[in-house]
């Protein structure tokens, strides 16, 4: 007899069923309608988990789930022209700041500072999924449940203040600069886009021990020669 399995079709050789050849193929036939029947359900399912099935969810990271995010305070302060950090912009220098950060802390996924200027609005250029988190050793600390309570600090409290670093030690008495209105909306006070450490120039900043509009804009802008430490998430 031959069998293609792959598309379930067989072909019984002739035999001569006067030498009793016939109850043997027809007991292969049986035989192989059972393995058919039986194991090919089990033999796809596990084809899916060994490949990855459309259900599997990417893995969780840095203390939290695949559509989470994490975020923390950087340890490092830096001037109003993000001195420190690498790249085209002052944005993007911003972002380096926080990859950098995390990077050292062993973090794995890429992070980006919570920071805006007048026309790139923070809210804008930063995608967020579902819930964030600071993060101390095993224990996850929501700050806001969704994309709309974190930007909408007006109205909605933080669930908790963003008081941890990337190593999960706790911070408090620190600033943040944000460039920022309390809706994640640019301002005018950006420290020329991040690309200016003069005390002529200011920038708006947070207070890290907030839960209210002031963790986002304190609403007295610094000058651009203070350092001050970067909110970072998780992307």
């Amino acid at each position: 007899m031959l069998f293609v399995a792959g598309t379930e079709i067989y072909k019984i050789i002739k035999m001569d069923y006067n030498t009793g050849q016939g109850f043997l193929a027809l007991f292969y036939l049986k035989s192989y309608n059972f393995l058919m029947k039986k194991l090919l359900p089990v033999l796809f399912i596990l084809l899916l988990a060994s490949c990855g099935g459309p259900d599997n969810e990417p893995e969780a990271s840095d203390g939290v789930e695949s559509t989470e995010h994490r975020i923390f305070i950087t340890k490092a302060t830096t001037d109003g022209a993000m001195t420190g950090g690498s790249g085209s912009d002052g944005l993007a220098k911003a972002d380096d700041i926080c990859i950098s950060s995390a990077n050292a802390a062993g973090l794995t996924r890429t992070y980006k500072a919570v920071i805006g200027t007048f026309d790139t609005r923070a809210n804008q250029r930063i995608i967020i999924t579902g819930a964030i988190y600071t993060i101390a050793g095993t224990t996850k600390t929501e700050v806001a449940d969704s994309s709309a309570t974190f930007w909408s600090a007006s109205t909605t409290n933080l669930s908790n203040p963003i008081n941890r670093d990337e190593d999960g030690t706790y911070v408090t008495n620190a600033e943040a600069w944000t460039g920022s209105s309390e809706e994640g909306a640019g301002t005018d006070d950006d420290c020329l886009d991040w690309t200016d450490n003069s005390a002529g120039q200011s920038g708006e900043y947070g207070d890290n021990d907030s839960v209210n509009a002031t963790w986002i804009e304190s609403g007295t802008p610094a000058s651009c020669n203070n350092s001050k430490h970067l909110y970072c998430i998780s992307q």
